[in-house]
């Protein structure tokens, strides 16, 4: 049986509305099994893949494949256009 971790996860710009109960620039703090994946995470907050464009983990460029860590703080961003 795996053990639950805790990870910071946040979901800006237009993702924004699938991380219901996180303010404006907040994290929310997400329970899941160690040995989880970032995409298995995408699927459990109902992120649109096509919509996410960069990945952050601890403030680095991630892949979806990537497995987190107890401690982790994972950002999903759409692409943004603008000047």
């Amino acid at each position: 049986m795996s053990e639950k971790i805790s990870i910071k996860v946040g979901a800006f710009a237009s993702l924004k509305p699938y991380l219901p109960g996180a303010g404006i620039g907040e994290t929310k703090t997400l329970y899941i099994e160690e040995h989880t994946g970032i995409k298995e995470i995408m699927h459990l907050l109902k992120l649109p893949e096509d919509e996410v464009q960069i990945i952050m983990r601890n403030h680095e460029l991630a892949s979806p494949e990537d497995i987190v860590e107890a401690g982790d703080r994972i950002v999903f961003l759409p692409l943004i256009d603008g000047g």
